[in-house]
């Protein structure tokens, strides 16, 4: 399948039953596809900087959309139309991932992951992260 051409695509996720293709962005946009057809179905518009991640939840019901506007966006995906904005990152959220039962993670630049519940909720705290050690840094030995 080749689908038509969606310029500086950053992340991908696939519907669960596998009738959409969910691409995010760096024009802020993030499309739903047929890749039956290659076709686009659906925009979703509501990110002021480039949408960086995307996940699709469990049922298929929901999109989730995130990016350099440090925002997770949660869509419904049969009509394509916002249902909540969550706000509690301070940098880039970089990546997003759902569960089989819908609770939502979140990482960021700003060394967190969070959890939320499928109606916005967040679950407890953010968790802090290490800081990532550069290439240039030899791996701890213990012993």
């Amino acid at each position: 399948m080749r689908c038509a051409r969606q310029p500086n695509i950053t992340n991908l996720a696939v519907s669960p039953d596998g009738r959409r293709l969910v691409p995010g962005s760096r024009d802020m946009t993030v499309r739903t596809w047929d890749p039956s057809t290659g076709h686009p179905v659906g925009a979703l518009a509501g990110h002021t900087a480039r949408a960086a991640a995307v996940a699709v939840g469990p049922d298929g019901s929901v999109v989730a959309s995130a990016g350099d506007d440090r925002t997770v966006q949660l869509w419904d995906a049969a009509a394509d139309t916002p249902l909540m904005t969550l706000r509690d990152h301070t940098d880039l959220v970089l990546s997003l991932a759902f569960d089989g039962h819908g609770l939502l993670a979140s990482g960021s630049a700003d060394k967190t992951v969070r959890l939320w519940c499928a109606d916005g909720t967040p679950l407890g705290g953010p968790s802090r992260g290490a800081r990532t050690a550069d290439a240039s840094t030899p791996p701890a030995t213990t012993g």
